[in-house]
Order: C-alpha cells, then structure tokens, then sequence
C-alpha cells in the first residue's frame, strides 16, 4: 500500500459524494452513510435528530471515512479522518454549510427557489480534524493490495 499526502487526502474527501461517519452510541460502534462538505479543518454534515446526535452529545469522539474503488482495475483510496464532533450553533457557519452542500450536491438536491429544503429538526454537525490518513492500493513498482487484504 502507499500512503496518500495530506494533499492528495484532502482532493479525495472533497471529490467523494458520500463518506461514512463512525460514533459511539450506546457503548458501541454507530456508522451512517452521509453527504458532507470540507471546511478548513473540518467535516460538516446537514443532519436530522437522532441516534447520531444523541452519540454526538454524549461522546463527541468520531471517525469519518471516504473511499473509492475502480471496478476496472482494482485500485483504491481511502481516507479516514479522527477528530472531535461539535454540532454548529453559529449562524454564518450554518449558512456557509448548507451553501457549501447545496454546491456539491446541486445535480441531485431537491430545492425551492434554489434553497435547500428545509429538514425537519436539523442540526449541521461538524468534524474538527485533529488526524487525517490515507492510503491506496499500491504503486506501479509493488503488487496491489485488495480491498481487505483480499
């Protein structure tokens, strides 16, 4: 396996439609697909109240991980994120979220007079970054791994 650059990390979170969000939740591991938006250093996400939520009041910890895979040749990236969750109070933050979302996801959002639909009991959580790895299946010069050491 090779080792992304943070660089490199970065381009594949930003490119990725959908990441996977990790949390603790009653004791145990919680992992929920999700769209996201990258902010400076962090991770945000539109989410509506729920399990989630409630892990994230109770254990801020958190993972997130984005992957791609090409079904052509076998190679794959992945990145995995570890850091603290805060849900967003701060007005501009919000607007800057949902913009920022509203822009990636624009092909497939449902909107009304270009906002995005409102949901009910939304909270915008984030991610601060504090770690951030990524890997992918090999160089041209080593044998490729398999998703799972396959």
């Amino acid at each position: 396996m090779d080792e992304l650059t943070p660089h490199q990390c970065l381009e594949l979170l930003r490119g990725e439609k959908v990441g996977h969000l990790a949390v603790i939740s009653e004791g145990i591991p919680y992992v929920t697909p999700c769209s996201f938006v990258v902010l400076d250093s962090a991770i945000a996400m539109r989410v509506a109240e729920g399990r989630r939520v409630r892990a994230i009041r109770e254990n801020p910890v958190a993972s997130f991980e984005v992957s791609e895979y090409n079904m052509d040749t076998g190679d794959w990236s992945s990145v995995i994120v570890e850091g603290s969750m805060e849900i967003v109070e701060d007005d501009a933050t919000i607007q800057n979220v949902i913009a920022g979302l509203l822009a990636k996801y624009r092909p497939v959002v449902s909107t009304m007079a270009g906002q995005v639909m409102p949901m009910l009991n939304e909270v915008v959580i984030q991610l601060n970054i504090s770690t951030m790895t990524g890997r992918s299946s090999g160089s041209f010069f080593s044998m490729r791994t398999r998703p799972g050491r396959l």
